[in-house]
């Protein structure tokens, strides 16, 4: 890299740091990792080394715990949304092949009607043309 390129991303080292900060002023830390010494009885944040008061650091893990329960009933009511909503599409589905079955029955029956109409018209046909041609021979049917 260059000498007058900073980097953006990543950790910069020594003075090529674009973050100059005052020595002794504390960076924000949310304290959300907790290192608890059993035998000192106290509670340190791990990423900033911080001691925290033993009762933040419960009602901290505390609240985790509700954030995880109420996200646990939200993704329990949505499954059973969506369950409802299969169960509410199988029910369509079946009712759709149903009403398919019906008119597949239904375009059989009109093909064999309309079968059964194009031979009586060919018959039809058939006779009145014999009755023509006995007609045109002077012979009556």
């Amino acid at each position: 890299m260059s000498e007058q390129v900073v980097p953006l991303f990543g950790r910069a080292t020594g003075d090529d740091s674009p973050v100059h900060r005052e020595p002794g002023v504390k960076r924000y830390c949310a304290h959300r990792n907790f290192l608890v010494d059993d035998k000192t009885r106290k509670v340190t944040c791990r990423k900033c080394g911080e001691e925290i008061d033993p009762f933040t650091a419960l009602s901290k893990l505390a609240e985790g715990v509700d954030r995880y329960v109420q996200a646990r009933d939200a993704a329990k009511r949505e499954a059973r949304l969506v369950e409802a909503r299969l169960e509410e599409l199988k029910r369509d589905e079946k009712n759709t092949k149903a009403r398919v079955r019906k008119a597949k029955a239904r375009e059989r029956e009109l093909e064999v009607g309309i079968r059964t109409l194009d031979a009586e018209y060919r018959d039809a046909q058939s006779v009145a043309g014999r009755g023509q041609e006995a007609a045109a021979e002077g012979v009556f049917v």
